[in-house]
């Protein structure tokens, strides 16, 4: 494994118009030279906020499982699900708690994994691919 890959940096996003409405999750993936190495988005049709906050994580640590990858930041501008990855919050929705435990199952196949709250300004990019693909499907 390249140790290059071995610590990821990955700024999610999901988005929903609406809330529920049209939806989308995205995660921007650098290694630990802050060379952005994959960029994956999706489409999820009708979904609330919450929900798409938490199908970018499970795309950011499913793709990092994919990479190779020992070790894990994901950042994102989503302080209820940080807070809720580290226990400060409890996931009372059984939907979002399904995607909770699937995220946590998928963490485990990593040593470490830290999600760090950012203020918007520093999500853009992850922000800015979201809307590209709500806009993709929708427009």
């Amino acid at each position: 494994m390249d140790l290059i890959k071995e610590e990821l940096r990955i700024y999610t996003d999901g988005a929903s118009r609406g809330n529920p409405g049209p939806s989308g999750a995205a995660a921007l993936i650098y290694d630990n030279n802050d060379v952005l190495i994959d960029k994956i988005s999706s489409f999820l049709g009708q979904a609330t906020n919450n929900f798409a906050e938490y199908s970018a994580l499970l795309l950011a640590l499913n793709r990092s499982v994919d990479l190779g990858a020992k070790r894990v930041k994901i950042i994102t501008d989503s302080q209820l699900m940080a807070r809720q990855w580290v226990g400060l919050y409890k996931v009372k929705n059984l939907t979002i708690k399904c995607l909770y435990d699937e995220a946590k199952s998928i963490a485990e196949k990593l040593e470490d994994v830290h999600v760090v709250h950012v203020n918007r300004t520093e999500n853009k990019k992850a922000d800015k691919l979201v809307n590209e693909v709500i806009d993709l499907n929708t427009l």
